[in-house]
């Protein structure tokens, strides 16, 4: 593919990337940030205009397993076997932990959060053989953090829960969809209903066995009408959520070296990136056709992404002495070889 090109490799993270997350803020000094989480806790943000560093502090004493960010500042990590925790970022260079809310299950699942409104979060995290739902205020002046219910699901004969996306339903109120990919391949969508006085109601709609290996990560589009999933295996799966809330597959892929980390895709969405096991990222249509490899790094793609469109200084005009700025999407991976590749791509 001539459109994309790789334009930035940062080379100054002391660890193993775990995970990444791309972070659009309204702040004065600070639009389109990077937000990256290591095998040591550490987390360390980076300007995306410049790529270059400007927060960097110890947010868990365990491997960073899982980054969400939103528009307002706000966002959330998850250190393996220990917490989550969300942030608020300040426009003089710093982070103020709102919330910790401790999570004993020392599993590799992802945690996942969908924002209700500015003020409001549901978080789904992971337990042994069960998961849970907390409903999650920030207080409007001090923005401090409480959980006002909490709701644990218990699961069985599907072994651990691998990994969880978690949103809201663009089209019912007061309803979010969870699905939960297990430890046997199998995934099961939730129906999260909730209230302004803070009452809970979980219901599993549906269970689907969609891989053979544990299902490693989940993506669902914005209108949840259909989503992505990937295993430790060798198949890459579409599938779709009908009317009657049943996951049906729609289409696979088959990959040579099995084992994959993450899957992504953009807003269009019309470009579908894959992390593997095999220290590549696979790019596909949205109907799973191949279209190339991004291949740079040494060791296993641990998060891949691709941000939102904007713009970003492209280089010296001689003609007119002016640095010149262009409209991009960036892919941004991340590795165990402790570096992150950014390739420009123009779609």
């Amino acid at each position: 593919m001539n459109n994309i090109k790789k334009s930035f490799v940062i080379r100054s993270l002391s660890n193993p990337v775990t995970c990444i997350n791309y972070f659009k803020v309204n702040l004065q000094k600070f639009k389109n940030l990077l937000i990256i989480g290591d095998e040591e806790g550490d987390i360390n943000i980076f300007n995306l205009v410049n790529y270059r560093p400007i927060i960097s502090f110890k947010a868990h004493n365990s491997s960073v397993l899982s980054i969400e960010s939103f528009d307002n500042g706000i966002f959330m990590t998850y250190g393996r076997g220990e917490s989550l925790n969300i942030y608020k970022l300040k426009d003089e260079l710093s982070c103020e932990c709102l919330l910790e809310i401790p999570v004993e299950c020392i599993n590799f699942s992802n945690t996942s959060i969908t924002q209700l409104n500015s003020l409001q979060f549901l978080i789904a995290s992971p337990g042994d053989e069960a998961f849970q739902i907390q409903y999650v205020t920030l207080d409007a002046d001090s923005f401090k953090g409480t959980v006002n219910q909490f709701k644990l699901c218990k699961v069985y004969n599907r072994g651990q829960v691998t990994t969880m996306k978690l949103v809201q339903d663009p089209n019912t109120p007061n309803y979010a969809k969870l699905l939960v990919g297990f430890e046997q391949g199998s995934i099961a969508m939730y129906s999260v209903q909730y209230d302004k006085l803070f009452n809970l109601s979980i219901a599993e709609l549906c269970e689907k066995k969609l891989h053979e290996e544990p299902v490693t990560k989940i993506a669902l589009l914005k209108d949840i009408q259909s989503g992505y999933s990937v295993s430790a295996g060798s198949k890459i799966c579409k599938f779709k959520l009908d009317k009657e809330d049943k996951i049906e597959q729609c289409n696979e892929y088959i990959v040579d070296e099995p084992g994959f980390n993450d899957i992504n895709y953009s807003n269009s969405p019309t470009l579908i990136i894959t992390g593997g096991w095999d220290n590549s990222v696979k790019l596909f249509t949205k109907s799973l056709k191949y279209l190339t490899n991004l291949e740079f790094h040494k060791k296993s793609i641990t998060s891949a992404i691709i941000t939102e469109r904007f713009s970003i200084k492209s280089q010296f005009n001689l003609s007119t002495g002016k640095v010149e700025s262009k409209e991009v999407c960036l892919i941004i991976i991340g590795s165990q070889d402790s570096d992150i590749s950014i390739w420009e791509y123009s779609e």
